[in-house]
């Protein structure tokens, strides 16, 4: 119990981490950040439901002190899905680099479709552009750790 405890703190700093300290301000539609890296690279949670919070608490957090609070419910509900989707396709499919794809590009689709809702379909291009390169990045970046992560295991 303690094991499992301190494997969800430590996702946790991880991806506070990366939502807080590395992002970038993209102006009236909020911040683009590498959470999405820390949450497809470093989720240490095991159960698809556990990982809903482990995901969705640090990004929601890193909105509030980043003073984006009109987002923090969408942002828990989005990263709650991409925590749950995450550990559940890890666990179902043995193939990460097509689960963190897929997780991709549902988590896009979302981020989009609530810029959509919100500011209506004059900014989808904008957002689209935006977070489809933040994600390209982020899925790039967690499948080379996770190639480095396999060879540093291998040794």
């Amino acid at each position: 119990m303690l094991k499992k405890v301190l494997k969800a703190l430590v996702s946790m700093i991880l991806i506070f981490m990366f939502a807080f300290l590395v992002n970038i301000n993209i102006g009236n539609l909020g911040y683009l950040s590498l959470a999405d890296y820390a949450i497809m690279s470093f989720l240490m949670v095991n159960e698809p439901s556990y990982a809903m919070l482990v995901t969705a608490i640090p990004v929601t957090l890193s909105d509030i002190l980043l003073g984006y609070k009109q987002y923090c419910a969408f942002t828990f509900i989005i990263k709650a899905i991409e925590g749950y989707l995450i550990v559940y396709l890890r666990n179902k499919n043995k193939n990460y680099n097509l689960s963190i794809l897929i997780v991709g590009l549902i988590v896009l689709v979302l981020q989009v479709s609530l810029d959509i809702y919100l500011y209506g379909t004059k900014i989808m291009l904008t957002s689209l552009l935006y977070k489809s390169v933040a994600m390209i990045i982020c899925i790039i970046l967690a499948g080379l750790t996770k190639r480095f992560k396999k060879k540093v295991e291998d040794r």
